[in-house]
């Protein structure tokens, strides 16, 4: 409660695990609770969403992460890169692999391939 209300949380990332439909239920209603004691609105409190760490784990240690915070803990930046992947995870992937250059073909395939949304496959390949 006291870091949600602290930090002004939007948002709480939940990595998915066996527990995480009782961790979210959980989270959820603090941060309910916490709204409710600063007398705002429920649409107000924090929204607490799924992400897969793996990418942003794979961002916090690589040398683009490195040089984007350079002075930042690994802690930190995976912190920071989990929040980015909540928000919109095809930039964060277009970003991490530089979607510029001679291969873009070849990155754009491999992008496509990622499973982002549960109806991507439903739409036209072309």
């Amino acid at each position: 409660r006291r870091l949600i209300s602290l930090y002004g949380l939007r948002v709480i990332a939940l990595n998915p695990c066996r527990q995480a439909d009782f961790i979210k239920r959980e989270l959820e209603s603090l941060a309910a609770d916490v709204a409710a004691k600063a007398q705002v609105s429920a649409d107000a409190a924090a929204a607490v969403v799924y992400t897969d760490p793996f990418m942003a784990v794979l961002m916090a240690r690589s040398p683009q992460g490195k040089q984007e915070f350079p002075k930042d803990h690994i802690n930190k930046r995976l912190t920071i890169y989990l929040g980015r992947m909540a928000q919109n995870p095809l930039l964060e992937m277009c970003v991490f692999t530089n979607f510029a250059g001679s291969d873009v073909e070849d990155k754009a395939r491999m992008l496509k391939r990622l499973d982002l949304h549960r109806f991507q496959k439903a739409l036209p390949s072309r």
